[in-house]
């Protein structure tokens, strides 16, 4: 590929940007910001400077679509207010016959955390990501919805895709919430669920006190990463955050307020039992893990009428989705999948 230079001010100015983020000395406009290393943290800084030196907020799922310079600064020019909806979805992977794969994102993150995963998962395995808006630390001037009515959006975005079910659904962290409310509404209508997972999906203020881990163990567990780590990696983590959240004034605040609403969210739903069967991805390196008679991520077993299967996957709550770990969960929900075609379920 010829990489052609930067032309106009938009584009020099976002070719500065990716070059300080990503590390590189020179960025054609039209070099793919995936295929040249970009990855869901790097977007997260480059929108953050995006936003401040153009005023202009996008979700970082626009990579998808704009995933060059080129296509970046197009948008950015030609950026105008749109109509606000509760919830959008994007085609991570639109190719092949099998029953597409929906996934949630978890609270004040994109659906760009899922692109690792849908790449990884079969070549022809349809993958889309949901997102709900103001959930994902951008701002929103509407009243903040209940998770039943973000529910019902994602089931019109599901149903333009894919008309009738099974349905295979999927949802990490608290998008494992609204993905069960999700399957809890089709079932209601008469639909099939194939598949539901919950990717370390914690419930939150609705859980019973006792299954809650305390302050001191979840400092015990940080304490126990800092000891595995070396001076210089300890060094390295406390300098990659500090950078971040110098970066990101603007978006930390956005991030607190979609937190926020995630916690009304929570305090205003009631979880109601589940008549079919769960799939429960839960990550190895969790502090959860060091009181298993209190991990939240369990409490789901107990709302499973039709039961409920455990399967731990490498990596922590966030590095589960990223390289090396994300193949282990792409495996592990491929293996998960092909068994729910066949009227299955992984028993563990």
């Amino acid at each position: 590929m010829v990489c052609v230079a930067p032309r106009t001010e938009t584009e020099k100015g976002i070719a500065r940007i990716w070059r300080e983020v990503l590390k590189r000395p020179e960025i054609g406009v039209n070099e793919n910001f995936f295929e040249i290393g970009g990855k869901s943290l790097h977007a997260a800084r480059i929108f953050a400077r995006i936003e401040k030196q153009f005023g202009k907020t996008l979700p970082l799922a626009t990579l998808f679509k704009s995933s060059t310079i080129e296509a970046l600064a197009s948008q950015i020019d030609t950026k105008t207010a749109s109509v606000n909806s509760i919830s959008r979805i994007d085609g991570m992977q639109t190719r092949g016959e099998l029953p597409p794969l929906f996934c949630v994102p978890g609270g004040a993150s994109d659906n760009i955390v899922f692109r690792e995963l849908s790449t990884q998962l079969r070549a022809d395995q349809p993958f889309y990501g949901l997102q709900a808006a103001g959930l994902d630390a951008t701002d929103i001037d509407s009243e903040l919805v209940e998770i039943e009515q973000i529910a019902e959006s994602f089931i019109r975005e599901i149903r333009e895709v894919q008309p009738r079910g099974p349905y295979f659904l999927a949802g990490h962290c608290f998008g494992g919430l609204l993905m069960y409310e999700v399957a809890q509404i089709l079932l209601a209508q008469g639909e099939q669920i194939g598949f539901l997972g919950l990717i370390d999906s914690v419930v939150g203020d609705s859980l019973p006190t006792d299954m809650k881990v305390g302050l001191r163990d979840k400092l015990s567990y940080h304490w126990s990463l800092m000891r595995k780590r070396t001076w210089y990696g300890n060094l390295v983590t406390i300098a990659e955050r500090a950078i971040g959240y110098r970066d990101a004034k603007e978006s930390r605040r956005r991030l607190h307020e979609s937190f926020s609403r995630i916690g009304e969210l929570h305090r205003r739903y009631k979880v109601k039992p589940y008549p079919g069967h769960l799939t429960l991805l839960m990550a190895a390196d969790s502090f959860f893990t060091s009181r298993p008679d209190r991990d939240p991520r369990l409490f789901w077993k107990a709302m499973a009428l039709g039961g409920a299967s455990v399967i731990h996957v490498s990596g922590d709550h966030a590095t589960m989705l990223q390289e090396p770990h994300v193949g282990d969960l792409a495996k592990k929900i491929s293996t998960c999948l092909a068994l729910a075609r066949t009227g299955n379920a992984v028993v563990a």
